[in-house]
């Protein structure tokens, strides 16, 4: 038997709950609201530095922020830093992302790939996790 996506993602959801399990964005929606509401400012290079109580689900207690022309307003949680300036972590974003938001590269043989930044890190590729919701990650290094 094959259930439509959304019944997958309720049943899930439901299961999640009561063994509980939970999205490590629920933790992360207060941090992103604070930084929307200005509680939380980044500095001049787009870097917030997060206060311990804010930071446990972060990799080095930092946050990246973007905010472009068009008002789409991008904040990366890193969970995991890797060499060079590898990372990988949530994406938020205040409006679902579009083609145009994205820049191509062509790697050769590694295809064409679609990327975005935010603040310092660059070269993030994303995929979609829930409304608003995105996992990025960058490795290259």
């Amino acid at each position: 038997m094959r259930f439509p996506k959304t019944t997958a993602a309720l049943i899930f959801g439901i299961m999640a709950s009561l063994f509980g399990c939970s999205d490590p964005t629920d933790r992360l929606e207060p941090v992103a609201r604070k930084i929307r509401d200005g509680e939380l400012k980044p500095d001049s290079e787009g870097v917030i530095r997060v206060p311990k109580e804010l930071a446990a689900d972060l990799q080095t207690g930092e946050i990246y922020f973007e905010r472009r022309a068009d008002g789409l307003t991008l904040i990366l949680f890193p969970t995991w830093r890797g060499r060079g300036r590898d990372v990988e972590g949530y994406l938020y974003c205040s409006r679902e992302l579009r083609a145009a938001d994205f820049y191509a590269i062509d790697w050769g043989a590694g295809g064409v790939r679609q990327h975005l930044d935010v603040g310092p890190v660059k070269l993030l590729e994303v995929e979609p996790r829930r409304p608003h919701w995105y996992r990025a990650a960058r490795r290259l290094d």
